[in-house]
C-alpha cells in the first residue's frame, strides 16, 4: 500500500513539474507584475530591437492583444522599408525594450510598482551601465494589464536617464510608424 501511494506520488509530481516547465517558458508561472517584468528582461531584454516575427510570436504569451498588434504593423512597415529602400536603415532598427543603450546593462534593480490606474500596473527599473569607467543608468516602466487572465505586457514606457520627466512610450512610437513607408 506505502508502494503504491509513493507511485501515485511520483507520478503525480511528475504531471505537475511538466505543467510547470510548459509555462515557465511564457513566463505563466511567473504570476504578478513584477516577477512577469524579470521574467521578461532575463527572456527578452538583450535580444530585442525590433522583433523579427519568430521572436515576436515567442513573446506573444507575454503581451497584451494590442501591444503585440501594433508590435506586428509596425515590424510589416519596417519590413516593406527594407524591401524597398535596402540601402536605407529603418527607423525602428535601434528600438530597445531594456538597458542603457543598445540593449545594453550590467545590472537592473526594481524602483516603484504600483497600480497607476484601476486596470494598470507600473513596475519601474533602474538599469545600470558601467563604460569607459562611467556609469549610465536608465529608467523604464514596464505597464502590465490583466487580459486572458493573466497579466500581459501592455508598453514600455522610455525616461532615459531623466525618471522625473514624461517618459516615451514604445507603444505609441510603434503606432507612429504603422503604414509610413506605404
Amino acid at each position: 500500500m506505502i508502494a503504491r501511494r509513493t507511485f501515485l506520488a511520483s507520478i503525480l509530481l511528475i504531471v505537475a513539474s511538466d505543467g510547470a516547465a510548459t509555462t515557465a517558458a511564457s513566463g505563466e508561472r511567473a504570476a504578478g507584475p513584477r516577477e512577469r517584468t524579470r521574467f521578461f528582461i532575463d527572456a527578452w531584454g538583450r535580444k530585442l530591437h525590433m522583433p523579427s516575427h519568430a521572436q515576436l510570436s515567442a513573446m506573444r504569451p507575454l503581451l497584451t492583444t494590442d501591444f503585440a498588434a501594433a508590435i506586428k504593423l509596425a515590424r510589416e512597415d519596417q519590413d516593406a522599408f527594407m524591401a524597398a529602400e535596402p540601402d536605407m536603415k529603418p527607423g525602428l532598427t535601434e528600438i530597445t525594450f531594456a538597458g542603457v543603450e543598445d540593449n545594453n546593462f550590467d545590472t537592473y534593480a526594481f524602483g516603484h510598482s504600483g497600480a497607476i490606474d484601476a486596470r494598470r500596473h507600473g513596475v519601474v527599473v533602474i538599469f545600470r551601465q558601467t563604460y569607459a569607467g562611467d556609469t549610465y543608468r536608465a529608467w523604464r516602466r514596464y505597464v502590465w494589464v490583466r487580459e486572458d487572465g493573466a497579466w500581459r505586457l501592455d508598453d514600455v514606457i522610455d525616461f532615459g536617464d531623466r525618471p522625473h520627466e514624461r517618459g516615451s512610450s514604445l507603444k505609441a512610437l510603434f503606432r507612429s510608424v504603422e503604414g509610413a513607408s506605404k
